[in-house]
């Protein structure tokens, strides 16, 4: 034993040391609990035993107040109090409270008439309590019992019995004092268990521990020799398998490690081939990704230029069928005027067309700088700006908010679907709908009509460049203005979509991503 708390002494860090010292934290902590848990427990059953004793005598003060009530003598308290008193060996004072306050309080050598208020009338609602206070009566700390008090159903008053605390503190002190020496008598034996049971369970551990060390420095052949019949032989016989089993591993894993080496040497040398493969497969597709990166922008390019070069001699061929149609358009037959008119008309279409194509290829090369837009007076503008017949009706289902856009972008987008809506409409009352809503992270317009509606086989079509879904000369279009829209949102970060029911009509949904700035005017 002298040897086992030498070895503790010297090696505060052993697992001797720390099985030990958990096992008597253990016991400490059941005992130190056991204590905490019974100490309160005492001093409740106390409190209980003085409240009974308090209530036993308010209820028989109360009997005699009864009496003094009906027969309007007040002498019988005081006596009966007096006497109470003196017989009692814990009895400070008894005091009994009109509800208005008026008093007749008792102490060991004399009793008194007095006015009292605060805690001495509690509220109605409260039929009893006992506690410890602070007693102004006696200058100290009593326990404290209220007693209410009623006559023929009437809330007459409270009989307040003031006990000294004296019992409690001799009982809590003995408690304490009992309780301390439980304590410390089974600290230290629970020191003594727990340093024969951690030798006890230690010691074939300590043997475990030197095996895994010889084991470790090289020697392959040693094994456990533990016979407790317990667990602690069953983890002997399991690190003696243990041990077996990595040997065999062992032998095994050397194996495998020399055949994985040629193999790895093996793949090293088709890796070098196939990354000398990759770097110029790499190079070409960087200058293929070049290459085509230069022929779009020639083909913006060539597109933009020719457009831009076209429109001066077609503006010069349709000034000059304006004039013939001006000048000699009355030398025509009636034929001929039409031709002369279909001349104009085509004019003007491959004029919409280059205009058409500049927009188009302008969105790819420019780029407006983003502001703060107000989109109900965007609509206002593009509502004057279009001239909308008298018979179609354009409105917003709610306010509509500011964004933060290119405005001449956004006004190409709201301007060619309400124009679309106003262009196609079929019935003698139109109504155009313009509406929005808020996501977390994007805002979704609505432009909906009550026109011809477009079939569902369409719904791509229609956003491809130059496709339209009526002859040009029954509805003068370019078939490019939906091509933009698309292009517009989709630079953006949004989407567009089209739902249509035919005959009753079309609704086109786009999405803008929010930002900070965006928010819904005042």
């Amino acid at each position: 034993m002298n040897v086992f708390r030498h070895e503790i002494k010297l090696n505060l860090k052993s697992i001797n040391f720390k099985f030990a010292a958990l096992v008597w934290l253990i016991i400490v902590f059941v005992l130190g609990l056991y204590i905490w848990t019974i100490i309160p427990f005492q001093k409740k059953i106390i409190m209980d035993r003085m409240e009974t004793e308090a209530r036993n005598m308010a209820t028989s003060i109360g009997q005699v107040t009864l009496n003094a009530i009906i027969l309007e003598d007040y002498s019988f308290i005081v006596d009966h109090c007096m006497k109470v008193i003196g017989e009692s060996k814990s009895l400070e004072y008894i005091v009994i409270t009109r509800k208005d306050g008026f008093s007749l309080i008792h102490t060991f050598n004399s009793w008194y008439i007095d006015t009292l208020a605060g805690s001495w009338v509690p509220d109605s609602g409260i039929r009893q309590k006992a506690s410890i206070e602070f007693s102004e009566l006696k200058k100290e700390q009593c326990f404290h019992y209220s007693h209410f008090f009623s006559y023929s159903g009437i809330e007459w008053g409270w009989i307040h019995v003031g006990l000294s605390i004296e019992p409690i503190t001799a009982a809590m002190k003995q408690l304490y004092g009992r309780s301390f020496v439980l304590f410390a008598l089974f600290s230290v034996l629970g020191l003594l268990i727990s340093i024969i049971f951690t030798k006890s369970v230690i010691s074939p551990i300590h043997t475990l521990n030197k095996i895994t060390s010889q084991y470790t420095l090289g020697d392959k052949n040693v094994h456990a020799n533990i016979h407790t019949g317990d667990e602690l032989e069953h983890l002997a016989d399991s690190f003696n398998f243990m041990i077996d089993k990595i040997n065999t591993m062992h032998s095994e894993l050397e194996m495998r490690v020399r055949e994985r080496t040629r193999e790895l040497a093996e793949s090293n040398t088709r890796l070098v081939s196939e990354i000398d493969i990759r770097k110029q497969i790499e190079e070409k597709q960087k200058e293929l990704l070049t290459k085509l990166e230069t022929a779009n922008e020639e083909l913006r390019s060539f597109a933009y230029i020719v457009s831009h070069d076209l429109k001066a001699p077609l503006r010069a061929i349709g000034s000059l069928v304006q004039w013939i149609a001006d000048d000699y358009g009355n030398l025509f037959d009636e034929k001929g005027r039409d031709q002369l008119d279909l001349l104009v008309s085509r004019t003007r279409r491959m004029h919409g067309f280059i205009e058409g194509i500049l927009q188009y290829t302008r969105l790819g090369r420019t780029n407006d700088e983003k502001q703060d837009v107000n989109l109900n007076m965007l609509v206002e503008n593009i509502s004057d700006l279009l001239e909308i017949p008298n018979n179609i009706q354009i409105n917003r289902k709610n306010r509509l908010p500011v964004i933060r856009y290119e405005k001449t972008s956004i006004e190409q987008v709201f301007q060619n679907l309400i124009g679309n809506a106003i262009k196609y409409m079929d019935k003698e009352k139109g109504i155009v709908s313009i509406s929005s809503r808020q996501d977390k992270s994007f805002w979704e317009f609505t432009v909906k009509d009550n026109g011809p509606g477009i079939d569902s086989r369409y719904y791509e079509k229609i956003f491809q460049i130059f496709q339209t879904l009526t002859p040009r000369d029954q509805f003068e279009s370019t078939g490019i203005g939906l091509t933009i829209v698309k292009k517009i949102i989709e630079k953006n970060g949004g989407k567009i979509w089209v739902t249509s029911e035919l005959g009753k009509g079309s609704t086109f949904l786009f999405t803008i991503p929010r930002t900070v700035n965006n928010s819904m005017p005042n």
